[in-house]
């Protein structure tokens, strides 16, 4: 179960009132995260009157030398209002974690860059990174990335077939529709015909295996 509720200070875009309330423990430098990404991008334009996605920081320093740092940035982006920008770039950047990307990806971004500057080299929201880490911990969440769909933990490669039930459950339940206008999911399944997370980023694989790191095509 979720350990630490969602609150203000989390980062979250959807709807108001989601029948899917997803969280995501998270690590930017995971390729298994950058795949995770793409997918849920795809998930929110097609289900996006019927989730919420949380994302929460989980960097995985002992394999992921840079994921802090890049965290870092995503803090310090969000404290000035540009958090999911952020978040975007550094995935679609995956590896370009240097100071030098970093500055140029805010500047781009409109923020102010010595603000930016100051925050990261004084690790302003080290802390908060290092909070949500030890929530995600609490929470069972082993490695990146995590997912929790209303509260409870689920696996990476459930994640799409979950994410429909809930929204169905709730249809069904709450009548917040008519049953024929739930969102079909054949075509996103078409696009990610099974989320392959699980091998990716397990530590040991889905047979206990360890998996080979695999780098996302973005």
């Amino acid at each position: 179960m979720l350990v630490l509720p969602i609150d203000s200070r989390d980062h979250s875009q959807g709807a108001d009132s989601p029948a899917a309330e997803l969280v995501e423990y998270g690590d930017y430098e995971s390729p298994a995260c950058a795949q995770a990404h793409t997918f849920l991008l795809d998930a929110q334009e097609r289900l996006g009157a019927y989730l919420r996605l949380t994302f929460r920081h989980f960097p995985m320093t002992q394999i992921h030398p840079h994921a802090q740092h890049a965290a870092e940035a995503a803090e310090a982006a969000g404290s000035q209002g540009r958090f999911w920008a952020m978040h975007g770039v550094l995935f679609e950047h995956q590896g370009q974690f240097g100071n030098g990307y970093l500055v140029e990806y805010a500047d781009a971004l409109g923020l102010d860059t010595m603000r930016f500057l100051r925050d990261m080299a004084e690790h302003v929201h080290a802390a908060r990174v290092s909070e949500q880490m030890r929530g995600g911990i609490a929470s069972g969440v082993e490695a990146a990335p995590g997912f929790f769909l209303n509260g409870v933990r689920i696996r990476a490669e459930r994640l799409e077939e979950a994410l429909l039930d809930a929204i169905v459950q709730a249809v069904r339940t709450d009548a917040l529709t008519d049953i024929d206008t739930v969102p079909d999911g054949a075509a996103l399944h078409a696009a990610h015909p099974r989320p392959d997370f699980w091998s990716a980023y397990h530590p040991r694989g889905r047979h206990g295996h360890r998996a080979e790191s695999r780098r996302s095509p973005e």
